[in-house]
């Protein structure tokens, strides 16, 4: 856009976007729908702040969330400041430190807003607004399938149900990497062909070693085969294990939401690089857009470590997904129209738009395409 237009000001950066009229409504529904739903069952609210300061937004574990925030200097404390890209690792402090009296498992939720340095998706996004929750100081299968259940019943309740859920295992990439003692580049370039199912570069970057990589690929998607090659790679008794544990949420899905679809990725390696265990990705068979994501992780401040399994959802794909609301029928009254007459409109849902006193209220109606004007009896009268 020139510089001479008259929108030039209007111009945002790549990657962000203004929401606006019916889209923006909905919006704040789906924020609505789904904080009351993982209230329901008994998540806690929380509220963490836009910013902080970087030595906490990425402390210990959450060093891989560094290159992905805005930083700049705070003018009052002169420290390093970091705009969170992330919710979940916020939410974590939270609960080991101001929130560590409280007995575990500890069930906290959110919402906000979150910026990133690059854009994410066919749109590029760089701003996103989650809500999700989180399950500490459960390590348990229990635990896992909990959030995996609450997230499923988040999207029924949204009347989302043609969802298909990918699960994920990020510790099989890491223990091969370590088995095959391959270097710093050739594990991130070997990421990024394993996340693109580019099966030639897998074969040039493995080399005789391919051979571990590509079935992860081949056998996207089924199960039961999925697992048999899992278990006979070289990995760890801790990563192995988490088969076992794979089969039972697959199994809990099966038996309280039939009609979702269920994948395994193992060459999937998730985008923080701080999940430790099983990861969920969720889709629509509507969107190509993923709709929300989560799993298990670790949080460490200083000397505490403490297991953690949420599932955060992205608002602004959900919105495009819902149903949208009845329009209401929106009636103009006079600016010194009593409030009695207001409310009793707006309980029987109409919208209430007070008139300017240029015009007549019937004209003012006509103009605007409203529904209609109330006179000063409180007599409604439709628009004909």
């Amino acid at each position: 856009m020139s510089a001479d237009s008259p929108y030039h000001f209007a111009l945002l950066p790549p990657g962000f976007f203004d929401v606006i009229e019916e889209q923006a409504s909905s919006h704040e529904r789906v924020r609505g729908v789904l904080l009351a739903h993982f209230q329901q069952y008994g998540y806690q609210l929380v509220r963490p702040p836009l910013m902080e300061f970087e030595t906490s937004l990425f402390a210990d574990s959450n060093q891989p969330l560094r290159k992905h925030a805005f930083q700049l200097i705070d003018p009052i404390s002169h420290h390093m400041l970091g705009i969170r890209p992330d919710i979940t690792t916020q939410v974590a402090r939270i609960a080991v430190s101001r929130l560590a009296y409280l007995p575990r498992p500890l069930r906290l939720c959110y919402a906000g807003e979150v910026l990133r340095t690059k854009g994410e998706g066919i749109e590029g996004k760089r701003q996103r607004t989650q809500v999700g929750f989180e399950l500490l100081g459960s390590d348990s299968v229990s635990a896992d399938s909990e959030v995996v259940r609450v997230a499923l019943g988040a999207l029924s309740v949204l009347g989302i149900t043609d969802v298909a859920i990918d699960l994920i295992m990020p510790p099989i990439v890491r223990d091969l990497f370590k088995h095959l003692n391959l270097s710093l580049d050739t594990q991130l370039q070997l990421k990024e062909a394993l996340s693109k199912k580019d099966l030639q570069s897998i074969k040039v970057l493995a080399g005789d070693d391919h051979h571990y990589f590509i079935p992860l690929i081949t056998l996207y998607g089924s199960v039961q085969d999925t697992l048999l090659h899992i278990r006979s790679l070289p990995l760890t008794e801790k990563t192995l294990e988490l088969c076992g544990r794979l089969e039972t949420i697959v199994a809990m899905i099966a038996r309280h939401y039939p009609h979702v679809h269920v994948t395994i990725d193992a060459a999937e390696a998730d985008y923080f690089d701080y999940h430790t265990g099983i990861g969920f990705s969720i889709f629509s068979r509507h969107t190509a857009v993923e709709l929300g994501r989560g799993g298990r992780y670790i949080v460490q401040q200083s000397q505490h470590l403490e297991p953690g399994c949420g599932f955060t959802l992205y608002v602004d794909s959900l919105a495009h997904l819902i149903a949208p609301q009845p329009a209401s029928h929106t009636v103009l009254v006079a600016p010194d129209c009593e409030n009695g007459v207001i409310h009793s409109l707006q309980q029987q849902g109409m919208v209430v738009v007070f008139a300017d006193d240029s015009d007549t209220l019937e004209q003012q109606a006509l103009n605007r395409t409203y529904y209609g004007w109330v006179d000063e009896a409180g007599i409604l009268h439709a628009v004909a």
